[in-house]
């Protein structure tokens, strides 16, 4: 149980962490203006538009990612070649009773 705790602990400040460290990248990207590299900020809407992109699209993209690992990892061919060879076992079963 205590396992659990320090557990979810420690993710709670990693999550807390990404989202600071995500934070102060907005705000360099907002308000830097740097000579010396020829950056300039892009300000305060544009950065609106980056944030709400990435909430938009990161969470289908994440489901297509969990689908494709687990298409690509054998487990979901090995579940249609069971349903494939159970249903055959079932239409012969069938006929050999008719």
């Amino acid at each position: 149980m205590l396992y659990c705790h320090i557990l979810s602990f420690w993710l709670l400040r990693l999550a807390l962490l990404t989202l600071s460290c995500l934070q102060i990248a907005t705000v360099i990207a907002v308000y830097a203006n740097w000579a010396f590299a020829a950056i300039k900020g892009i300000g305060w809407g544009w950065a609106g538009v980056i944030w709400l992109y990435n909430i938009v699209f990161y969470f289908p993209l994440d489901i297509i990612k969990f689908l494709t690992r687990y298409a690509l990892s054998g487990r979901a061919w090995d579940l249609v070649l069971e349903q494939r060879v159970g249903r055959r076992m079932l239409v012969d079963i069938q006929h050999s009773v008719c």
